[in-house]
């Protein structure tokens, strides 16, 4: 995984073959963090990360966009504490 892309963020590279999907899904969430819609619709968005990612991931959309309407569909458990 890489682990400092902060360098090369003036690079014009192809970032969808540069990036891995789970690289690729965590800056989804980044943007969706930083839109902070009023609806979101989030289907499999995590399903590259592992099982600890994909939860820390969940709960901070929930936390962070919580006067947004969520709508998460998955093929993962959803932590209990949601």
């Amino acid at each position: 995984m890489k682990t400092n892309l902060a360098p090369r963020l003036a690079d014009s590279a192809r970032w969808m073959q540069t990036l891995s999907a789970g690289e690729r899904q965590r800056c989804a969430i980044a943007r969706l963090l930083l839109i902070s819609p009023d609806v979101i619709l989030i289907e499999d968005a995590l399903s590259a990360c592992d099982a600890a990612g994909q939860e820390a991931l969940t709960r901070l959309v929930f936390a962070r966009c919580e006067s947004s309407i969520i709508v998460d569909v998955s093929n993962r458990s959803a932590p209990a504490e949601l």
